[in-house]
């Protein structure tokens, strides 16, 4: 994950907000993004994976304004498909699987919405790690 996360910062580097789930393996892999980007993490219950993704938005819509802060969002699988999914197409069914180490990246070019963002790149770890070098 150390290599992914400096393919993360070659391609991202300016980081507004890490947020994490409260679950450990999320805090841990936050924790070596937080070296990397030199950012401390915020755990975020929204982001458990055990909560709807909709539950995540009020949260989102205060740190992420459009066009001003990079929100990094550690959390675990399905909910991030379905998080993805719910700001891209407006509905939560995963249409997108982020493995382990997995990365996308959303713009919202107005308001924070469902279904208002665009994805600008979906990443494997491997490809991460071969980006960092």
């Amino acid at each position: 994950m150390r290599k992914a996360a400096k393919g993360l910062l070659r391609l991202e580097p300016e980081l507004g907000v890490l947020a994490t789930s409260p679950f450990l393996r999320a805090v841990q892999t936050a924790d070596i993004l937080a070296e990397r980007f030199g950012k401390t993490p915020v755990e975020v219950k929204g982001l458990a994976a055990d909560q709807e993704p909709k539950r995540l938005l009020p949260w989102l819509k205060r740190h992420g304004s459009a066009g001003k802060a990079v929100v990094a969002a550690v959390g675990h699988e399905p909910y991030l498909g379905r998080l993805v999914s719910l700001l891209l197409a407006g509905r939560e069914g995963a249409f997108l699987e982020l493995k382990k180490g997995g990365a996308c990246l959303l713009e919202f070019t107005g308001p924070i919405a469902p279904g208002r963002s665009r994805l600008l790149w979906a990443l494997t770890c491997a490809q991460l790690r071969r980006i960092g070098g």
